[in-house]
């Protein structure tokens, strides 16, 4: 059997889909690994793909981190539309278009449950609030970043850590063919 490049939306569709039917981590990674080339993009798919148990426990946290998230975005649009003002040259009007972009790609993988959008987002925050630090010019503007990002960040990093908590591809291990027949069998 030849085996192919690995297609990641089929690949999380059989995950969740086998997930559903009861199936391990380690029976679902032993499946997928007989089909496709790349162990290693395999387990950190499986890891990174969400229970739907999960899925459900935390979806309040989920949907309010989006609704942050949407809440930065408009903060920084408004940010740096009343500096091109200021300013008044139109090169800035460049920066009002791709800084959002990067939490509208968040925006897009957190609402599609990817696990390592939460880390990212996380960590990309708690560098947002660093550079609040050198570059606040009133303490109403510290405020509102360290307590924006900051709550964005902590969100992020707790959702990471409860919904994703094998997020990692050395905790899936390979079992062989003889210990999935033998649990397919029980």
């Amino acid at each position: 059997m030849t085996k192919a490049k690995l297609n990641v939306k089929e690949a999380r569709i059989f995950i969740t889909n086998q997930r559903e039917g009861g199936k391990s981590d380690e029976e679902i990674y032993s499946e997928l690994k007989s089909q496709y080339l790349d162990p290693e993009k395999l387990s950190n798919l499986i890891s990174n793909t969400v229970t739907q148990e999960n899925k459900e426990q935390y979806e309040l946290y989920n949907s309010t981190l989006l609704v942050l998230i949407g809440i930065a975005i408009l903060v920084k649009l408004v940010t740096f539309y009343n500096f091109a003002m200021n300013e008044g040259t139109s090169g800035v009007i460049i920066f009002i278009v791709l800084v959002p972009i990067i939490f509208l790609y968040f925006l897009y993988e957190i609402y599609n449950y990817r696990g390592n959008a939460y880390r990212l987002l996380g960590a990309y925050c708690i560098l947002v609030v660093l550079q609040s630090f050198l570059k606040v010019e009133n303490i109403y503007d510290a405020i509102i970043y360290i307590g924006l990002y900051g709550t964005i960040s902590g969100f992020s990093f707790y959702l990471d850590k409860y919904m994703f908590p094998k997020f990692s591809p050395q905790n899936i291990e390979e079992i062989s063919d003889d210990e999935v027949d033998s649990m397919e069998n029980n």
